[in-house]
């Protein structure tokens, strides 16, 4: 999986910077995800990569990237059981993992 910054040409000007994002939708384990490059002039550049990972190699894989997003967890208002508070235990992991490594985690 490509991990690195890339630097886009504006214009043929002056290289403009590339953020990389890390989607995810995460489970109790396994994690979907997808790997966005976005520029200012451009959200979303282009898919680089996607595909499922176990949590534990997900933990691995995440540096590199400006920033991860991922999906949430709702109820509304129905019974849940063990595989939804593993997918939340989950989320948290991950959220403390890019807070040690200075990543923005929405």
């Amino acid at each position: 999986m490509p991990v690195l910054r890339l630097a886009a040409v504006d214009a043929g000007v002056h290289a403009q910077h590339t953020d990389m994002i890390l989607a995810l939708d995460p489970g109790p384990k396994i994690t979907g995800l997808v790997v966005v490059r976005a520029t200012a002039d451009q959200p979303f550049v282009a898919l680089s990569e996607k595909g499922v990972v176990s949590n534990d190699e997900l933990r691995a894989l995440m540096l590199g990237f400006d920033c991860v997003v991922c999906e949430w967890i709702q109820h509304y208002g129905m019974r849940v059981g063990a595989e939804v508070f593993d997918t939340v235990r989950w989320i948290g992991r991950i959220e403390e993992v890019c807070a040690r490594r200075g990543i923005p985690f929405h």
